[in-house]
Formats: C-alpha cells, sequence, structure tokens
C-alpha cells in the first residue's frame, strides 16, 4: 500500500512538473554521437543503478523506484550501489546513474542541467538520470519509464547514441556572464583551512548564483584539483606570490581578476564580507541576463554607516487607563532612533504614529500586512527616517509552514507574522534589512510546551530568510517570547549570520530585564523577552541598551524598548 501512495504521489509530481516546464532540448548530442553504442533491451538487462553517497538528498528512494520499473519492463531486476569505488568493487562501464553521482559523465552533464531540470541522457555507455533534487530524480525516472522503459516490448533501440532529453524548469534569470564567460564553467574555490569565514562567503555566492540562475556551480576547497575557471574566495593555494603582494599593498579588501580568474579577499571577516557584496554590486541585468564584470584588479577602503535602532512591543490596548500611550511617543521622540519596529500594533497605533506632527515630519511608515483578517489585527510596523533613506521592497510573510499566505503551525495560538524592509541609504547607495518579528505566546499554562517548539521553528524561518539575503546586513528586532538562555535565542546565533546585540557591543546597558508589571511602575527582574540581532559579518555594535524609560513617573508599555547602535560596514 505504501509503495502504491508513493507511486501515485510521484505521478502527480512529475504531472505538475510537465506542466509547468517546457521541453528545452531533446536531441542526440553531437559530440557524444561519436561514441557508437545504442542502448537496446538485452543491453540494460546487464545494467548497475548507482546513487551519489555525497548528497542530502534521498536518492535511494528514486534508485528503489527505478529499479521496480526497469524489472516490470524487462523482467530484469537491476543492483543498487553507491558511486563508490573500491578495489571490490570498481566502475562499470554499464550504469545508470542517478544525479549527480561521483562520475565523470554525471558531473560534465549537470554543469549544464540546473535545479529544477529533470530529464534523461546517454553519455557514452552510461545511463544518467538528471536531477540535482530528489523531487527532479523522481521526474526524470518517470520521463525515463514513459519515454523509454514503455516503449521496451516494441523498440530495438531504447536509445540511440548521445540521445538525451532535457525538461527545463524557469529561472529568474536565463543567463549570468562573469567577464564574458558562462558562470556555469566557474568553480568556486575557498581555502581548505578557512580562518575569515571563506568557505562561508564560498557557499553564499554558490547560493546567491543558485537562486537568480539555477545553476547550481561547483563549490570545492583548495585541496581539489585545477578547474578551467575559477572564483577564488580568500588567500587559496591558488594565489601567486605577486598577486598576494599586489592584495597586501592594498587597503582592506580586494577584487582581482586575472585571465580566467576572479579572486575576492579580505583583511578580516567583515572585509572578505564586503569584498563579497562589492563584487554582486557590480551586476548589471538586462532582460533575462546578468553581467557581471569586474574589470582590472582593485583594492577598496571600509566604509561605514552608522545607525541607531530600536525594537519595542507598545501592548496593544491604547485605552488602558494606567498608563498614557502618548508617552510611547515621547520615548520615541527622546531616543530618536533612525529605524524602528513596533510589536502588538494594530492600525489604531499606527494612525497615532502617523498623526503626530514631529513623527509624521520625520519618519515614514511601512506597515506591512496585518497578521489575520480581525478588526484589532496586529501588524509589525517598521518606521525609517524618510530624508536618510529609500524604501527598496516591503514584505509581510506569515510564521507558518506556508509562509506567503494567512496560516499559523497547528499548535500555534495566533497568526504571527515578520514583517521587513529593505532600505537604501540615500548618501552611500547601501542597502540593508530591518526585520521586526512578533513570536508567538499565550497566557495559557497548558500551551506552553508546544509554544516553544512553535517558537523554534518560527525562528528557523528567519534564519533561512537571512541566508536567502546574504548579500545584505540585516537588522531583526522584535518580542520573541523566550529568554535568552532558551535554544530559540541561543539558536538564532548557531550556524547563522546572526549575533545577539548584547553579546557583541562594545558597551551594553543589562538591566536583565525587558519586562513591566501590570501597573507600568516597576521592572520585573529576570524577564528578557525583546531582542536585536545583526549580522555579524557586515554590522558591528557599539552600544546595546535594555532601556530603562519612564515618562512621567511610569513606563509606557508593559515591555521596555531594547536600542543600539550600530555600525554597517561596506
Amino acid at each position: 500500500m505504501k509503495r502504491t501512495v508513493r507511486f501515485i504521489t510521484l505521478i502527480l509530481v512529475l504531472c505538475q512538473l510537465v506542466c509547468c516546464f517546457a521541453a528545452c532540448k531533446e536531441q542526440p548530442d553531437e559530440e557524444m554521437a561519436e561514441v557508437a553504442f545504442d542502448l537496446t533491451k538485452d543491453k540494460l538487462s546487464a545494467y548497475t543503478i548507482v546513487v551519489p553517497s555525497q548528497t542530502s538528498e534521498n536518492m535511494n528512494a528514486v534508485a528503489v523506484t527505478l529499479q521496480d520499473m526497469i524489472e516490470k519492463a524487462i523482467g530484469v531486476k537491476p543492483e543498487i550501489k553507491t558511486d563508490i569505488v573500491t578495489d571490490a568493487s570498481g566502475e562499470s562501464e554499464h550504469e545508470i546513474l542517478i544525479g549527480v553521482a561521483d562520475r565523470k559523465e554525471a558531473r560534465e552533464f549537470h554543469s549544464d542541467v540546473k535545479i529544477n531540470d529533470s530529464g534523461y541522457a546517454l553519455v557514452g555507455k552510461k545511463v544518467l538520470i538528471l536531477g540535482h533534487t530528489e523531487e527532479c530524480a523522481n521526474s526524470s525516472v518517470f520521463q525515463f519509464k514513459m519515454d523509454i522503459l514503455d516503449n521496451a516490448g516494441t523498440l530495438d533501440v531504447l536509445m540511440k547514441a548521445g540521445y538525451n532529453k532535457i525538461v527545463c524548469g524557469t529561472y529568474s534569470y536565463d543567463t549570468l556572464m562573469l567577464n564574458g564567460t558562462d558562470i556555469s564553467k566557474y568553480t568556486i574555490v575557498y581555502p581548505e583551512r578557512s580562518s575569515n569565514g571563506e568557505d562561508t562567503v564560498a557557499s553564499y555566492l554558490q547560493s546567491w548564483i543558485l537562486s537568480k540562475t539555477g545553476y547550481v556551480v561547483n563549490c570545492k576547497s583548495d585541496s581539489a584539483e585545477l578547474a578551467e575557471y575559477e572564483i577564488q574566495i580568500g588567500d587559496t593555494k591558488r594565489i601567486t606570490e605577486d598577486m598576494l603582494s599586489a592584495k597586501n599593498a592594498g587597503d582592506e579588501y580586494y577584487i582581482g581578476t586575472e585571465s580566467k580568474l576572479v579572486w575576492i579577499s579580505g583583511k578580516s571577516k567583515i572585509a572578505l564580507h564586503a569584498a563579497y557584496r562589492k563584487l554582486l554590486s557590480m551586476a548589471t541585468e538586462e532582460g533575462k541576463t546578468i553581467s557581471l564584470n569586474t574589470g582590472s584588479s582593485e583594492s577598496y577602503v571600509m566604509n561605514a554607516l552608522k545607525l541607531s535602532v530600536m525594537s519595542y512591543n507598545v501592548y496593544y490596548d491604547l485605552g488602558e487607563s494606567k498608563r498614557n500611550p502618548s508617552d510611547v511617543i515621547a520615548s520615541v521622540k527622546q531616543r530618536n532612533p533612525d529605524v524602528f519596529g513596533l510589536n502588538e500594533a494594530g492600525k489604531d497605533w499606527i494612525n497615532k504614529f502617523n498623526s503626530d506632527t514631529q513623527i509624521s515630519a520625520q519618519y515614514a511608515c511601512a506597515e506591512g500586512k496585518p497578521a489575520d483578517n480581525a478588526a484589532d489585527a496586529s501588524y509589525n510596523p517598521i518606521f525609517y527616517k524618510k530624508d536618510k533613506f529609500e524604501l527598496v521592497e516591503v514584505q509581510t510573510k506569515w510564521l507558518s509552514a506556508t509562509p506567503d499566505k494567512m496560516s499559523k503551525y497547528p499548535d500555534a495560538k495566533h497568526y504571527k507574522i515578520f514583517t521587513y524592509v529593505i532600505l537604501k541609504d540615500k548618501v552611500s547607495g547601501t542597502e540593508f534589512m530591518y526585520i521586526n518579528v512578533h513570536l508567538d505566546g499565550s497566557n495559557d499554562s497548558s500551551a506552553h510546551a508546544a509554544l516553544k517548539e512553535v517558537r523554534k521553528k518560527q525562528a528557523d524561518i528567519l534564519k533561512r530568510l537571512v541566508s536567502e539575503y546574504s548579500y545584505l546586513p540585516a537588522i531583526l528586532g522584535g518580542d520573541f517570547n523566550e529568554g535568552p538562555t532558551s535554544n530559540v535565542i541561543v539558536g538564532m546565533s548557531n550556524g547563522t549570520r546572526f549575533k545577539y546585540c548584547m553579546n557583541v557591543a562594545e558597551k551594553k546597558i543589562d538591566i536583565n530585564s525587558t519586562d513591566v508589571n501590570s501597573s507600568y511602575t516597576a521592572i520585573s527582574d529576570g524577564v528578557i523577552f525583546d531582542y536585536l540581532f545583526v549580522t555579524s559579518d557586515c554590522i558591528t555594535v557599539q552600544k546595546y541598551e535594555q532601556w530603562d524609560n519612564k515618562v512621567n513617573g511610569k513606563y509606557p508599555s508593559d515591555h521596555l524598548p531594547v536600542c543600539a547602535e550600530i555600525t554597517i560596514m561596506f
């Protein structure tokens, strides 16, 4: 029964992909056709299925599906093995290679196969089932079944020499040209012993290329074999003494161009990330092509953009008699941040801020979308100084498995959102992201255990977001409903670009609380729910403060604002 369900599911996946994608190549490859080998039914019976050993994708399941299909088609059940070659089990000339198996034929052919492409090919005597992902490899298996295996009873020749079929996905751009050469020809190389985060920057660049074009560019350490075209990240073994001398004589970071080599390097982690962002800033777009021309080798001075930022949970009820909500606005005016985000702000709060003459004269509001359809729905608005910044983009996403539509996790109590803006500094042209979030919470004690798991998944969405925008400095602020030693808060900095400002600030004012009692007169010691994080690969923190902001003897909200003075390096 499970196999039947899986088979039906895979058929549906195939149908969906066939509807969405157009076949962009279905022809014999002239170069490969020089190998005079045609695949027949009898020859197929001698084949072994080979799966890649170095992949996070479950290609074994794909192989089992193909194995069953071949057995039904020709009555022979092929063996499945990994691509590891040992003395006892060497490479066979008759292999069906699943995905990017460790064989020359699969590696070379997949250099022109993008992330959402599927299909199959006969390369020499090897049959290739294409796909960088399990989903695409599954689609390739079903295409192979329908086109080849289903006709095994009537065709003398199943595949002519060099025949291939690729079903193409859709991508933002068709081509990325680096110094006049297609990006698919390049390999990204980083030092085997990375000391300045070179391997991380290499993965950022690989992901950026993938997101733009669908190309899965090889990314390897400098212990690997030299490739014809390479993008070097940091001081790899490939860099000559003359190149090192030119870089060391220059400023904080460097972009070098040597024939078929592009090299980015920096004298620190922050400088290396600045070099990475400078490289991407050289890209120009025309139609469906990105052109990235580095020009002559050049060194760069680090520049700095200083900002003050704030995150403030203002408490939703403007009618609360124990406090004066106007004191919230008074606090913002006193602090005068360049950018700030509000939590628990309904439309009434947004209108209150916008109707204040001084606020509206200084700030523009990116209000985003409401969390749900309720009349008193909560927003996560972001205010920014309009004389300093230009709004490039504003988006609101839901903290759920389907972020692009109003939704929540099954155990969540509320619909929760995050809103982000991309702002451009009007003087320097530097862009950065500010993210405003409020994770789920509840006064229902029976829900606390489940909500901890919900908040962990919600935090993971934020971490994925900032990894997708690796080329942007990012500030994240909000109410996380978790303490600083919790898995959620500690996890925000594990394996991510984020660092909690309190932990990296040169000066910190830590009063061990961001919580205010119900009478708005005292701080609840040891309760911290509100945070600011920054991407430490390009932002330094001069000061972080849990701000003890009484106005007229009372606290304006049941939370304290958190404030930071930061510098974006570029």
